[in-house]
């Protein structure tokens, strides 16, 4: 059994863009891709989404910040979050009337699932909730009016004052010390962070945590990159390091 969340391999296909049409990688370019942050998801997504007229000046706003973005889940930037907050509103707006009881073990953002209902099977547009028959165009438009709303409750009226890194903060705990009440937080990093759960540089997320639906809960801890050509080149490094000391 090898279960049905099968990765939809928007990594791999962004490996396979960056290393095409190179012969030769040195050491610089091979620890570059390990942190590319560059969302083929936005890339495969964003076409679909974009052509909308929203209502609200702070949804169209934000959407001009969409059509300009380079992809790129860069920790300084907000179009990260508006677009990572967009997609989560979308899905709740899309399957969670026909799904009712069940949405709640529907978890993840759902990409594929999201791009057939946008593309091929528009019918999951329309909300059973309603005597209209809403299109693709109208969720969207809701979708992103609810989420563009909800970011300017935690991060501030303007989305060029929003930063995926204040929601995609990297954990690093310690796991004896960093549960004691009051010092504990000393023993705790938590650090800003570029990527997503589709980035080479990966910070997945737990979209179904309500507290913390963006925080980046896995990623690379270990990082390497061997020249065969000459071991004593290679390069290392483990985040935030292993003494476990905080003054190290």
């Amino acid at each position: 059994w090898l279960g049905l969340n099968h990765s939809p391999g928007y990594r791999a296909t962004r490996i396979e863009d960056v290393l095409s049409g190179r012969r030769r990688h040195s050491t610089d370019a091979m620890s570059r891709l390990q942190i590319d942050s560059k969302s083929q998801m936005a890339r495969d997504l964003l076409p679909l989404m974009t052509k909308i007229r929203p209502t609200s000046n702070l949804a169209r706003g934000s959407l001009a910040l969409l059509k300009e973005w380079d992809r790129s889940m860069n920790r300084r930037k907000p179009e990260p979050l508006i677009f990572m907050a967009w997609v989560a509103n979308l899905k709740s707006k899309i399957f969670a009337d026909e799904l009712g009881e069940l949405f709640s073990s529907f978890s993840g953002f759902r990409t594929q699932p999201l791009k057939r209902a946008l593309t091929k099977d528009q019918d999951w547009c329309d909300d059973r909730a309603t005597k209209a028959t809403e299109t693709c165009e109208t969720i969207l438009i809701r979708a992103l009016e609810a989420a563009t709303s909800d970011l300017t409750k935690k991060y501030g009226k303007k989305p060029s004052d929003w930063r995926w890194g204040d929601a995609h903060k990297a954990r690093f705990d310690h796991p004896v010390l960093g549960r004691i009440p009051i010092i504990g937080a000393l023993f705790n990093v938590r650090i800003p962070a570029d990527g997503g759960s589709y980035t080479i540089n990966r910070g997945h997320m737990s979209p179904d945590n309500p507290k913390a639906p963006f925080a980046s809960v896995h990623g690379a801890g270990l990082r390497a990159v061997y020249d065969l050509s000459d071991l004593s080149k290679s390069r290392f490094t483990i985040a935030p390091a292993q003494s476990g000391n905080p003054l190290s």
